[in-house]
């Protein structure tokens, strides 16, 4: 058995109820081993008509046949917009939107900091010509 992480994008004008009952019918589909429900996202170009859509994300262990059954009735979702299965490496790590999202929000901060202190090193330098 291979280790996919498994990403859903759900039509945005879903309601909660109608998003739940899609979840239930993919995980129905896969062997879970983590979830991240990303939520309602912003999408770099339009996908049926909407600029953003809701976002599953999965760790899923699963074999060929599995895989391909799985990916024929995925196709078959009717407000399942897109869905993109990545293998993962040995040893790999199935990371979570927010602890993403925090390690990018900490390399922002540690390089506007460094910038800062780059623009205040050149200030004194002025001042001291």
């Amino acid at each position: 058995m291979k280790l996919y992480e498994l990403v859903c994008v759900i039509d945005a004008w879903l309601s909660s109820a109608e998003i739940t009952d899609l979840r239930k019918k993919i995980e129905k589909l896969v062997s879970i081993k983590e979830t991240d429900d990303m939520g309602l996202l912003p999408l770099a170009y339009p996908l049926n008509g909407n600029d953003q859509a809701y976002f599953l994300s999965y760790a899923v262990e699963m074999d060929n046949d599995m895989l391909s059954t799985a990916k024929t009735e995925l196709k078959l979702m009717k407000w399942l917009a897109k869905f993109f299965f990545y293998t993962m490496k040995s040893g790999e790590s199935f990371m979570k939107f927010s602890e993403l999202q925090k390690r990018y929000d900490d390399l922002v901060k540690a390089e506007e900091e460094r910038m800062m202190k780059n623009n205040e090193n050149t200030e004194d330098e002025e001042q001291d010509e």
